[in-house]
């Protein structure tokens, strides 16, 4: 028993001493750790951004920034989708969607182009769920009439999905686009029927509008728009004009917008010339919420002031105020207009 007692002591003693070199141990693992760490963070994280830098400039290089932009973009706080532009650019002719005129109306808007001898062809939108259009008399030869409904089941038959108002109506126009194209037609009217415009330019006036269209000083004339956006950026005097919207008065109401920024919406009543036909087909996609399909077509013309106009949604006539034209101060000063009463 005593014997064994210095043995049992000695063995505790040994056990003691590898407990606490075991202590030393963890304490010198953990701060091996601690310093290991510390070093190796640093450099992780910088070879992280490395490798950031490296994917996104071989990213950048590619079209992969480019997809992801044309994918999706906001124009005026308006998400607009790569898809609208595809469906458009698909636009194409339908030819059971365009009808000659059967009603004469000698009343009618197209009157107006009626004098205009260049004019090769008036394409009239007709109204919801008809198949026909009117025309005055004079025009008679000129018109096709446009059935929307039948725009969109071709463009259905064919695949291409409309999914909304907005995107329906401006594939019509790219189909009536593409129409005059395919046709050879160098200049053309399009009339919104669902819009019924009002008015009349006195025979001075149509025989201007006549000789502007017969030369090349333009390639777009409005003769319907609504300046209600450019004219609230104006100052507030009420006869202030937006300085991008000054135009040179020509005669016949015409006048020559100076500058291609002037924001005029809405497009029921217009003349367009074939060296704008590509530049409205790629506004499309961007030409929704009231912007205009024109708004990139230079030069452009404008009829001071524009012709009334008022419009027709599910078969009730919901009657709106006439579109707001551009103040007489737009009117360059020395040229403008002696008698600027509305068409």
């Amino acid at each position: 028993m005593n014997e064994s007692t210095p043995l049992v002591r000695a063995r505790a003693l040994d056990g003691d001493a590898e407990d606490a070199q075991t202590a030393d141990q963890h304490a010198v693992d953990r701060t091996a750790r601690r310093t290991r760490a510390s070093v190796r963070a640093p450099i992780t994280l910088a070879l992280s951004w490395v490798l950031l830098l490296v994917v996104a400039a071989t990213y950048y290089h590619s079209d992969g920034f480019d997809s992801v932009k044309r994918a999706t973009r906001t124009v005026k706080g308006v998400r607009v989708f790569d898809d609208d532009g595809d469906r458009l650019q698909s636009a194409r002719v339908c030819e059971s969607a365009f009808a000659n005129v059967e009603r004469v109306d000698d009343a009618h808007i197209s009157v107006n182009v009626a004098l205009a001898s260049g004019l090769e062809r008036i394409y009239e939108r007709t109204r919801e769920e008809a198949t026909t259009c009117e025309s005055a008399e004079a025009t008679r030869d000129k018109v096709l009439c446009v059935n929307a409904t039948e725009v969109w089941r071709c463009a259905e038959r064919a695949g291409v999905l409309l999914p909304n108002k907005s995107i329906k109506d401006r594939y019509l126009i790219a189909t009536v686009i593409k129409h005059a194209q395919e046709s050879d037609v160098s200049k053309f009217a399009f009339v919104d029927g669902r819009a019924e415009v009002e008015g009349a330019l006195a025979p001075t006036d149509q025989r201007a509008l006549g000789v502007l269209i017969d030369s090349d000083k333009w390639n777009a004339v409005r003769l319907t728009y609504d300046a209600t956006i450019a004219v609230s950026g104006a100052d507030a005097a009420e006869d202030a004009c937006p300085h991008q919207c000054r135009c040179k008065f020509s005669e016949g109401k015409l006048c020559e917008l100076r500058s291609s920024e002037c924001q005029l919406n809405e497009d029921s009543f217009f003349v367009l010339r074939h060296d704008a036909y590509g530049d409205v087909l790629k506004s499309l996609p961007h030409a929704v919420d009231g912007s205009s399909a024109l708004k990139n077509v230079f030069p452009q013309w404008l009829v001071v002031p524009p012709f009334k106009s008022k419009t027709t949604a599910t078969g009730v006539e919901a009657t709106r105020p006439p579109a707001l034209g551009l103040p007489l101060s737009c009117v360059e000063k020395d040229d403008a207009p002696t008698n600027a009463t509305s068409p």
